[in-house]
């Protein structure tokens, strides 16, 4: 019996800490993803030519994570969106921007100028 309930604390200790690890993975993950793709779209619009790249592709099995905009044509700047749905983590930065445990989304901006920008929002 003493036994058992020194697992069940074990793991009601363990079980949160592992999930924050997870989540944590899974938006660092697709923020590094992002910020790739970012830049590739700042490279089109800094070298003007027409043609846009195509979002990386995300699996369902990673959390339901989605690319909400892609880049848009060159030389106008291009705003990503992605979202992950129930998963939290706070403290993953994106360029100056630090995640909090309630952010679900990450925009990323690109100016005319490929200049770019990172924001967690809730």
């Amino acid at each position: 019996m003493i036994t058992s309930a020194i697992l069940v604390v074990l793991t009601a200790v363990a079980f949160p800490l592992y999930q924050q690890t997870r989540n944590a993975a899974l938006i660092g993950s697709l923020v590094g993803e992002l910020t790739g793709f970012a830049r590739a779209c700042a490279t089109l619009n800094a070298s003007g030519l027409s043609e846009t790249p195509t979002p990386p592709p995300v699996s369902p099995e990673r959390g339901g994570v989605e690319i909400l905009q892609g880049c848009t044509a060159a030389n106008q700047g291009a705003t990503l969106q992605a979202s992950w749905g129930s998963a939290r983590a706070s403290g993953i930065r994106c360029l100056s921007s630090t995640s909090t445990l309630s952010s679900s989304k990450a925009t990323f901006t690109i100016t005319t100028d490929s200049t770019l920008s990172c924001l967690f929002e809730d």
